[in-house]
């Protein structure tokens, strides 16, 4: 039963992610800090199709890689969402650009020093969900301290950061305790979770996309 739930979460995640690079394509000059977001939302549904493509030929190693590379675009795009938003001040912006770069060079480092590419990453997806959870909350507390006078429903990266939140908060102690998971034979309630979130994700960055783009008088 758990097995075809994660298949049909699969599925519907590819559905929601491939409608979101549609939307974002289209309206990728509406809002500025949405307009690579459709890179993130094309990479999500090509890497959810090679994923069922690989694990069905049984190549452990291409999963890996291609998950590494999904990883990096994952994190690139958002902490360039972060970057462009205007709710965040220049201090806090240099900041998680430094954090940024820190984080590529120490994950290139891994993959040079260790061999990453080709063993498991499950150690990996906690340490992103911390590092992304940092410019999430950033950004509520440095929300939080403007004047109350932005229309939340209409406000595209209030939508985006609070689907990130979500997934990542809520997948975190998986995350966590991932290898328990896999251990106990309950991979595919952990895949169902993450499906669900990624459909979460883009399914508020639709949202986001359709935000009416600010008039500035």
């Amino acid at each position: 039963m758990l097995q075809l739930i994660a298949v049909i979460s699969k599925y519907a995640l590819i559905c929601v992610a491939t409608l979101s690079f549609c939307v974002g394509l289209k309206f990728r000059k509406r809002h500025r800090e949405l307009s690579h977001l459709y890179i993130y939302a094309l990479a999500s549904a090509s890497q959810s199709i090679i994923y069922t493509f690989l694990f069905a030929s049984k190549k452990a190693i291409s999963i890996n890689i291609s998950i590494h590379i999904f990883l990096i675009i994952e994190l690139s795009c958002i902490f360039f969402f972060f970057y462009k938003t205007d709710i965040l001040t220049r201090i806090v912006k240099e900041y998680l650009l430094f954090m940024f770069l820190l984080c590529i060079c120490f994950y290139v480092s891994f993959i040079l020093n260790s061999n990453l590419l080709i063993r498991n990453v499950i150690s990996i997806y906690y340490k992103e969900s911390l590092i992304v959870l940092i410019p999430c909350f950033i950004y509520l507390f440095q929300l939080f301290l403007k004047p109350p006078i932005l229309n939340l429903l209409e406000e595209p990266s209030f939508w985006f950061n609070a689907g990130l939140l979500i997934y990542f908060v809520l997948t975190f102690p998986i995350f966590f305790m991932i290898s328990y998971f896999i251990k106990t034979s309950m991979s595919f309630l952990l895949d169902i979770v993450n499906y669900i979130g990624y459909i979460l994700i883009f399914s508020f960055l639709i949202r986001a996309y359709l935000c009416k783009p600010k008039i500035t008088i």
